[in-house]
C-alpha cells in the first residue's frame, strides 16, 4: 500500500507540474478559469481509480487467489509488469486529451476521464471486496 501512495503522489505532482506550466506559457487570453482545475481533479481521480483498480486485482489474482478473482477486462494480460504501465498510459492519454480539449475549448474533453474514473472505481470496489 505503501508502494501505491508513492506512485500516486509522484503522479499527481507530475500531472500538476505539467498543467501548470502549460497554463503559465498560454499566450491568448481565455474566457474562462486560467487554471484546469477540472482537468487535474479529473487526473487525480483518474490516477487514483486507475491505481487502486490494479493493485487491487492483482492483489486478488496473485496474493490470496479465489475462484471468482478474475480480471473484468478480457483484453488487459495479468502480469504485473505489463499491467501497470499499460494502465498508466491509457489513464496518461486521457489525461492529456482531457487537456488539450480544455486548451482548444473543447466541451467534450471530460468524456473519456469520467469514463476510466468509473470503470476503474467498479473494478477496485470489486477488486477489494473479495
Amino acid at each position: 500500500m505503501e508502494r501505491l501512495m508513492k506512485h500516486t503522489i509522484i503522479t499527481l505532482i507530475f500531472i500538476f507540474c505539467c498543467v501548470s506550466l502549460e497554463a503559465k506559457t498560454q499566450q491568448t487570453p481565455r474566457k474562462h478559469h486560467s487554471f484546469p482545475w477540472g482537468v487535474v481533479i479529473r487526473g487525480a481521480l483518474n490516477f487514483t481509480a486507475a491505481s487502486m483498480d490494479v493493485q487491487g486485482t492483482q492483489q486478488c489474482l496473485n496474493e490470496k487467489p479465489l475462484p471468482g478473482c478474475i480480471e473484468g477486462n478480457p483484453a488487459m494480460p495479468t502480469n504485473p509488469r505489463i499491467v501497470w504501465p499499460l494502465t498508466m498510459t491509457i489513464t496518461s492519454a486521457d489525461t492529456f486529451l482531457d487537456f488539450e480539449a480544455w486548451k482548444h475549448h473543447r466541451k467534450w474533453g471530460w468524456i473519456a476521464p469520467v469514463e476510466d474514473i468509473t470503470v476503474h472505481t467498479v473494478g477496485a470496489a470489486t477488486g477489494w471486496a473479495k
